[in-house]
């Protein structure tokens, strides 16, 4: 014969429960429970600070940059000479550039990660565009405009997804 308890939730003991925190384990009640993006959580897990991989210093941030900065630099003047080789250069610029910030910061995520890979693309990216306007190329009515627009969203995407 089985039997089984009833569980009660630490903080109100009047309440029987069957739900338990994702993280700790611990039963909670539907008063305590906090919803999050991994299940249910008690009141202290779910209070807890980010975890470190989510928290890179000022330092981490700077050093990332800078550490990114010369690629986005050549890569963005390869673009302006070379603009029909615009997709490789997104791919190299997302991929390369998303992976530098990565090793640099110590694999530290987040937004502020995030940020600093959309900066060193946006600044590859206005470099490349320098060229068009000085080819003089319409902004306005170009197809060519149009497919440098579309790799720089690639190479966004790109180094932005590797932050997450």
């Amino acid at each position: 014969m089985i039997v089984e308890q009833e569980v009660r939730c630490p903080r109100h003991p009047d309440q029987v429960t069957s739900l338990t925190c994702s993280r700790c384990g611990k039963p909670v009640c539907f008063r305590c429970m906090v919803y999050t993006p991994v299940g249910i959580r008690c009141r202290e897990c779910a209070s807890n600070p980010r975890s470190g991989v989510y928290a890179p210093s000022m330092g981490q941030i700077a050093k990332s940059f800078l550490a990114v900065l010369p690629l986005s630099i050549v890569l963005g003047a390869l673009w302006m000479m070379y603009p029909r080789y615009a997709f490789w250069i997104a791919l190299v610029l997302g991929f390369v550039g998303g992976e530098i910030i990565s090793l640099v910061s110590g694999r530290k995520r987040g937004p502020e990660m995030q940020a600093v890979a959309a900066i060193a693309v946006l600044l590859a990216v206005a470099i490349g565009l320098v060229g068009e306007v000085l080819r003089g190329i319409s902004l306005g009515n170009n197809m060519d405009f149009l497919f440098q627009i579309i790799m720089a969203v690639v190479a966004l995407f790109l180094a932005v997804a590797r932050q997450r």
